[in-house]
């Protein structure tokens, strides 16, 4: 072979070893790049996945409290009206349950990752319960003293319109955790769906 081949063939080689490597080199790159975009959709997808699930779960609760509001007004109500001792006694500890019971989802509600609009909610249903208490207790300390038309007329005129107070604040919270569930919801299946 003449010296003019051997160095057009050490050329060639040389030539194909760069392109090998810069082949090489853009399919790495590319391979970043996919590896990242999908750790990254991953993370967004495992956080909006979190959201959803803190929403789901503050709505749970709040569905528990607008029962369990309910409830203890209906109680309260029968606790005001009836003339028998043993059932007031029995209405008047199915009602402290129910308080407890509201206390404990309000409790739960507190301790997910709110934003500071629903902590204000919550921060206004707080005065609304600590005004609604007082006069339920009315009623209650009036029924239990045999004054069931005073109960009835402290229950209507202060109590309910104060208890509805606290439903309505329930009621917003919950349009607000389904409104916004409902968009991360639709961002989410957005992503899943690309």
């Amino acid at each position: 072979m003449s010296l003019s081949s051997q160095l057009g063939d050490i050329a060639e080689k040389n030539s194909r070893h760069v392109v090998r490597i810069g082949f090489s080199l853009v399919m790495l790159v590319i391979a970043f790049i996919v590896i990242f975009g999908l750790v990254r959709m991953d993370k967004v997808q495992e956080t909006l996945s979190d959201v959803v699930d803190t929403e789901q779960a503050a709505i749970e609760m709040l569905f528990h409290m607008q029962q369990t509001s309910r409830e203890r007004s209906v109680t309260l109500y029968r606790i005001a009206s009836t003339h028998d001792v043993f059932e007031r006694d029995e209405l008047i500890q199915r009602y402290a349950n129910l308080g407890a019971q509201f206390g404990e989802y309000r409790r739960r509600l507190a301790e997910l990752k709110l934003d500071s609009h629903e902590m204000d909610m919550l921060k206004q249903q707080r005065e609304h319960i600590l005004t609604t208490l007082k006069w339920q207790q009315q009623v209650i300390d009036l029924a239990s003293a045999g004054k069931s038309r005073e109960a009835q007329e402290v229950l209507s005129r202060e109590a309910i319109p104060v208890q509805e107070k606290i439903l309505e604040t329930i009621n917003q919270m919950l349009a607000y955790e389904i409104e916004d569930s409902n968009a991360h919801m639709h961002e989410l299946q957005d992503q899943q769906g690309k």
